[in-house]
């Protein structure tokens, strides 16, 4: 399959970075490689904003998203910030992740 994805890929332009692409499998872990490099395995990743993992996936996605919003709490207490920076900021970065988990 990776090499029909790399042939119909170059078809239309794009070109496949091997050291970048990573597979995960809940299989046999074999070895897969594109054109002499090896593909590397991973067990999580982050697609479009979201951790996709196997393990627990809806408790580390939490996590996650919790210790992002906690990482800003300093911009938050910067009094030389101005106050409608940190609106946007809180709006933009710690309210999604506190709407996530309430959601979840």
């Amino acid at each position: 399959m990776i090499e029909d994805l790399l042939i119909e890929s170059e078809r239309v332009g794009l070109k496949l970075n091997p050291e970048k692409t990573r597979v995960m499998t809940n299989g046999e872990k074999t070895t897969i490689r594109i054109r002499n490099t090896e593909i590397n395995y991973t067990d999580e990743y982050i697609y479009l904003g979201k951790l996709i993992t196997q393990k627990e996936p809806m408790r580390e996605e939490e996590k996650r998203r919790i210790t992002n919003s906690w990482s800003l709490r300093e911009a938050t207490k910067d009094k030389q910030l101005h106050i409608n920076i940190k609106s946007k900021l809180f709006n933009t970065c710690v309210l999604p992740g506190l709407m996530y988990g309430c959601q979840s």
